[in-house]
């Protein structure tokens, strides 16, 4: 379970450029913790004390409207933290999270990392760059519900699967790529604020367009140029 605890700490934006006594510090100071699916890990407006990074699994942010109709924000892979910003605003979680699947977490109590942060200006940093990096996807969503059609946002959803150093190949290069969808396409199409039929019925378009092959829940695109351009195009 170490090894994979590891890995996680290491492929973490949060975590990156640091060594490895560096990393065996912070992992110190972290519990892990088990959830079933459906399990829920904390609900908007609870007392933040402390955030959280996904070992295995998967987890969804989510908030719900007066109605009781839930919106997810966005999903959370193995090798990725979230709930830091709450943690550092001092502030109650701004939304809840709930286990989409058995996933793995490892808790960082706040106090503990807070004190770890005072003796170390690099994991700082790290931690500012995060921050930036979540805002960017807040204002990327909110541009998305509101200026992309519904093929704009599958488009962009399905190319933030893709590894960043393969999402611009050179020059009249499209050397396919496959990409897994991390969770049921209802899930999915809910995050994009689109139905799951929408949902289907873009991937179909996209197919037919010979941009992409869909296999289950496995995507291969065979021309990623052409998704950026369809991820680009605005309602209209």
């Amino acid at each position: 379970m170490e090894d994979e605890i590891f890995k996680a700490l290491k492929a973490c934006p949060l975590y990156q450029g640091l060594q490895e006594e560096q990393l065996k510090k912070i992992r110190e100071v972290a519990h892990v913790k088990e959830f079933t699916r459906d399990a829920l890990i904390f609900s908007e407006g609870e007392e933040c004390r402390g955030f959280y990074l996904v070992v295995s699994g998967l987890v969804k942010i989510y908030k719900l409207s007066p109605e009781g109709r839930e919106h997810i924000l966005h999903q959370v892979r193995s090798g990725h933290s979230f709930a830091e910003a709450a943690m550092f605003a001092q502030q109650r979680y701004p939304a809840s999270a709930r286990a989409v699947a058995r996933s793995r977490l490892l808790f960082f109590p706040k106090s503990l990392f807070l004190g770890l942060l005072r003796g170390n200006p690099e994991l700082c940093f790290n931690i500012m760059g995060s921050m930036a990096t979540y805002l960017r996807l807040l204002v990327s969503s909110i541009e998305s519900l509101t200026l992309k059609s519904a093929s704009a946002r599958v488009s962009g959803y399905l190319l933030s699967l893709v590894p960043p150093e393969k999402r611009f190949p050179p020059t009249g290069s499209s050397i396919p790529l496959e990409v897994e969808l991390p969770s049921k396409k209802h899930l999915i199409a809910k995050s994009l604020g689109i139905s799951a039929e929408t949902f289907s019925r873009v991937l179909k378009e996209l197919q037919e367009k010979d941009l992409l092959v869909v296999r289950q829940s496995k995507i291969l695109i065979r021309d990623i140029p052409q998704l950026q351009a369809q991820a680009s195009s605005a309602l209209g």
